[in-house]
């Protein structure tokens, strides 16, 4: 599965340089390894819509999601107007894709892409927040029907069913 951490130092293990931010990582890996297209395109405009949604998802929904996490769980200092904000833009992103994918079952061409996977964990933390924010994830999820149909066809495939597997192992040796 595709993270959406920043701050990661990845060497690019043919090229020997260092790709500092996951997301160039993730980019580089794609455009090595995925040379039948199978999760991107190599055509335009579909190449240059993958990449708007992608600096999306780690412009705007990696960014606000992680603050509100942030904010509920670890910020020593309880700012009930810094969780808020972030819990409406968690709506405000969520919103945009359910509208974007109206009559459409994924983002670009209506094919499972790479960019469209990483929004996926990021909703993992949504759902998590019940103890921060009970009912925001039911809230989204029932908001955004579209939105919700994409996630439970995404969350469905057999990759990402296998990171959900992996993440609760791992989870419960902590």
């Amino acid at each position: 599965m595709l993270g959406s951490a920043a701050g990661t130092r990845n060497r690019g293990p043919k090229h020997g340089h260092h790709l500092v931010r996951i997301w160039s990582y993730n980019q580089y890996l794609i455009e090595t390894y995925d040379k039948e297209n199978e999760l991107s395109f190599a055509t335009t405009p579909e190449k240059h819509l993958l990449d708007e949604w992608l600096f999306f998802q780690a412009s705007g929904q990696g960014p606000y999601f992680g603050r509100a996490l942030w904010f509920s769980y670890f910020h020593k200092e309880q700012l009930p107007s810094a969780k808020e904000r972030y819990y409406g833009e968690i709506k405000r992103i969520t919103k945009v894709l359910d509208r974007a994918l109206e009559e459409k079952e994924y983002l670009v061409s209506n094919k499972c892409t790479f960019a469209g996977l990483a929004f996926v964990p990021w909703y993992w933390g949504v759902a998590a927040m019940g103890g921060a924010k009970p009912g925001l994830y039911a809230e989204v999820l029932s908001e955004n029907p579209n939105f919700k149909a994409w996630l439970e066809r995404l969350s469905a495939r057999a990759s990402v069913e296998k990171a959900v597997a992996a993440r609760a192992e791992a989870s419960a040796k902590k």
